[in-house]
């Protein structure tokens, strides 16, 4: 008996578009993979890790044998479904702490709730205090290489202070020349309602070409009215703050390479 044909364009329209979906996703986390292994080269500190790996304390002696969630680096959290007709997922939080966020909603989440994630989705959640760097996927994208020209966006999660911090580590993705120094580690941080990109690079480094043109803040207040880009120590410009439901989203135009900041008012 011959094995089925399991190619995406074989399955019904609706379950291409599905896993089309599903490989834009993982386009537009490759900075943040990309960051993760680059930290793991450092350390040695695995990619994929078990739940309680980086909590401060294990409160749940379940999460010490579970194998089914996972992190994804220290500040994505997967929790998978794993059976048949299942569309939905509770206790994703089960034993864990801090602030989470669904990845995809951009809202705030608490360990009793019931997450829909029907067929259209992973869950996949922010861990409060950490800053997700994304590539703009769009509908011309149609390999990694065109994703790496592309605009970038943070995702920022605050945790219980309302901080947050991440970091973008950028190479040339095909030769050996980040050996000799030509790579470049961009850090960002969110405190006191300023998120401060710190992106000039040293004169031998690996320049990014990239653009940044939206920033979504998680767990953030409604006494927020407005935003502002301040580049290179320059006067203040007014950028368009859209409110969501359990979020801020900043739309902007600013280069990667520069060093700015967001100031929320």
């Amino acid at each position: 008996m011959g094995t089925l044909r399991r190619e995406p364009w074989m399955f019904e329209k609706k379950y291409a578009d599905l896993v089309k979906e599903s490989i834009k996703e993982r386009y537009r986390l490759l900075p943040y993979y990309y960051s993760c292994f680059a930290e793991h080269c450092k350390t040695a500190i695995p990619l994929l890790r078990p739940v309680w790996f980086d909590q401060e304390n294990v409160n749940e002696e379940t999460n010490m044998q579970e194998q089914d969630r996972f992190m994804l680096g220290e500040g994505l959290l997967v929790a998978p479904i794993l059976e048949k007709d299942v569309t939905s997922l509770k206790n994703h939080l089960k034993g864990l702490e801090g602030r989470w966020y669904d990845y995809f909603t951009k809202k705030e989440v608490a360990p009793g709730d019931e997450i829909n994630t029907g067929l259209e989705r992973i869950g996949c959640f922010v861990k409060g205090g950490h800053i997700i760097p994304t590539f703009d996927v769009r509908s011309h994208t149609k390999s990694s290489k065109d994703a790496k020209e592309s605009n970038i966006h943070l995702y920022v999660a605050l945790d219980e202070e309302e901080n947050a911090k991440g970091k973008l580590y950028s190479d040339d993705g095909e030769t050996f020349d980040y050996k000799d120094g030509k790579c470049n580690t961009t850090t960002f941080e969110f405190t006191n309602n300023t998120l401060s990109w710190n992106g000039a690079e040293a004169s031998s480094g690996y320049k990014l070409n990239n653009r940044v043109t939206k920033v979504v803040i998680t767990g953030s207040t409604d006494k927020v009215q407005n935003a502002y880009l301040i580049q290179d120590d320059q006067n203040k410009q007014k950028v368009q703050l859209i409110k969501g439901s359990g979020f801020l989203q900043v739309e902007l135009v600013t280069l990667a390479s520069k060093n700015w900041k967001i100031v929320l008012e």
